[in-house]
């Protein structure tokens, strides 16, 4: 399961729920990564976890800001893994609009 928020405030405080939650669910954190407000979190079925093979990575890129300043309110994060063979790059980003 993956999700992404944009403009999360009280991030460390939901993570926490989540994953309880999550955990109540059968689903364990695989990874989470964060900019600014930018959120996202990777879950994975308990039973699944042993099909992760390498290193889970993560990045982020500041796009937001004015001249050579960068902010992270707008721009991107990701996190890369393995799953059972297949490689996989999610991203979640918050642009400017207009």
């Amino acid at each position: 399961i993956i999700i992404c928020f944009e403009e999360s405030k009280d991030r460390a405080g939901f993570l926490e729920l989540l994953k309880k939650y999550m955990a109540d669910n059968n689903f364990k954190l695989m990874s989470s990564t964060y900019m600014y407000e930018i959120f996202l979190v990777v879950f994975i079925v308990k039973s699944k976890t042993g099909l992760i093979s390498g290193k889970i990575t993560t990045n982020t890129k500041a796009c937001g800001g004015i001249g050579v300043v960068k902010f992270g309110n707008k721009g991107g994060v990701q996190i890369t893994f393995t799953l059972n063979g297949m490689s996989y790059s999610i991203i979640g980003v918050h642009l400017v609009h207009g």
